[in-house]
């Protein structure tokens, strides 16, 4: 799995065409099926951008690999219409530093969840961390059932 230190790619409109895409944009709020999920991970999409997620989405984009990004409704109308007038246009998602950025001048903070960013920054999921920490866990147990 790639890392998400820094990842730049091209941005679509999810209403739109979204082959090819790494990061989709959407004006509303993200509910969307398990199987949609698992075919954007397959296709290359490593973020989505919305104002609102439902939890259940963030939840299961997360597990997928996909990071789901907040931004205002201004930011979102903004991006879409960069989308809109600059074909190929290009975002960058540095997960490190929490901003989303182009080559316009664009740098716009968000909110990533501690555990979530490091398995992604780390190119692993939820069972391969806790899988790496199964040694610190056994030590653990020993030591209190001595």
């Amino acid at each position: 799995m790639d890392k998400y230190i820094s990842i730049t790619g091209l941005a679509a409109d999810v209403a739109k065409e979204s082959i090819g895409a790494a990061f989709l944009i959407s004006r509303s709020l993200f509910k969307s099926e398990e199987q949609t999920l698992q075919d954007w991970t397959d296709s290359g999409v490593k973020a989505v951008v919305a104002s609102e997620f439902s939890s259940r989405f963030t939840k299961m984009a997360l597990q997928n690999g996909i990071l789901p990004i907040t931004l205002s409704d201004e930011q979102i109308k903004q991006l879409l219409q960069n989308v809109s007038d600059r074909p190929g246009y290009k975002l960058t998602v540095n997960l490190e530093s929490q901003t989303v950025s182009d080559e316009f001048g664009l740098s716009v903070p968000f909110e990533a969840d501690s555990f979530y960013k490091r398995c992604l920054m780390d190119g692993v999921d939820i069972v391969s961390f806790a899988l790496s920490a199964e040694k610190a866990i056994e030590a653990y147990e020993e030591k209190w059932n001595k």
